[in-house]
């Protein structure tokens, strides 16, 4: 399945360690743009002490890569990729078995931890679920211990803003590191 990293191309020198690099960047939940990242409810007469610090300890270790499976979406360009004027990266994220890609669960609530859930679920629950606010995002996410996530890019879509010198230049070199399919959005692809 195709997938999509939303990029802005001010910070080129990012965008470039993806091309060289063949990986993303996966950051903790505190860094991300909803500030009820990570946030949860529960009963202390429900959970005990030992599972809540296992709780918070793993979700502060775990870090999150972040995708859209639509790379046609308005918002997401006015959002991530510098209000059309950045990119969108079509990756493969490769199969290994810390990268596993899990779809993000959109709800009206916070969620809700029980005693009768295992650090590790609670964990992947926590950092997969999320307002439904969001649900416009249409996102998936990768859950890793690592800082980075190989992946294949298939595709480099351009915004309708972007600066065609800065799109030249990294034709050029993601060229040279085998991609080949390159795009630049009209208004009539926005959805």
């Amino acid at each position: 399945m195709m997938l999509y990293k939303y990029r802005s191309l001010e910070n080129i020198e990012f965008l470039l360690d993806i091309i060289v690099n063949s990986r993303l960047f996966a950051a903790t939940y505190e860094a991300l743009n909803d500030p009820m990242e990570g946030y949860f409810r529960y009963r202390k007469s429900d959970i005990g002490s030992d599972l809540l610090s296992e709780i918070r300890a793993m979700k502060k270790e775990t870090k999150i890569l972040s995708l859209a499976k639509n790379p046609e979406d308005l918002l997401m360009w006015s959002y991530y990729a510098n209000g059309h004027s950045g990119c969108a990266i079509g990756v493969q994220v490769l199969p290994n078995i810390e990268n596993k890609v899990e779809p993000v669960t959109y709800q009206e609530n916070v969620v809700r931890v029980t005693g009768d859930i295992s650090s590790d679920e609670a964990v992947k629950k926590l950092l997969t679920t999320k307002f439904t606010a969001w649900s416009h995002e249409e996102e998936v996410r990768v859950l890793t211990k690592k800082t980075f996530v190989k992946v294949r890019i298939e595709e480099i879509l351009f915004g309708k803003k972007s600066d065609k010198k800065t799109r030249n230049v990294i034709t050029k070199v993601a060229k040279k590191f085998g991609v080949n399919e390159f795009r630049t959005l009209s208004r009539d692809d926005l959805k």
